[in-house]
């Protein structure tokens, strides 16, 4: 973003049914590449409650050598809205700040 020559734009498309308890993690580079996959999924399947999930994959990106920024948005399937609505948590640590 932000240049004027950017690539063409290549997008993949899946779908895949939710359940109730699903989570779906959209992240920055800041993210996927200091932490490998399966330390991402322990993040978010350790924990419970997904505040404290956002939280513990936080600590986990800020426990490495990040240099750069990183962003995640984690979204959560809730039993009691499922089909309508997803609840969501949004994180944004600038290490540059």
């Amino acid at each position: 973003l932000g240049q004027a020559n950017l690539p063409q734009l290549k997008v993949d498309l899946l779908r895949h049914k939710l359940a109730c308890g699903d989570r779906l993690l959209l992240c920055t580079d800041g993210v996927h590449d200091l932490l490998p996959d399966a330390d991402i999924a322990k993040c978010l399947s350790d924990e419970i409650d997904d505040v404290n999930a956002a939280k513990r994959l936080q600590n986990a990106v800020l426990a490495t050598t990040a240099s750069d920024n990183f962003s995640f948005i984690l979204l959560s399937a809730e039993p009691f809205i499922f089909g309508r609505w997803l609840k969501s948590i949004f994180v944004k640590i600038d290490n540059n700040d």
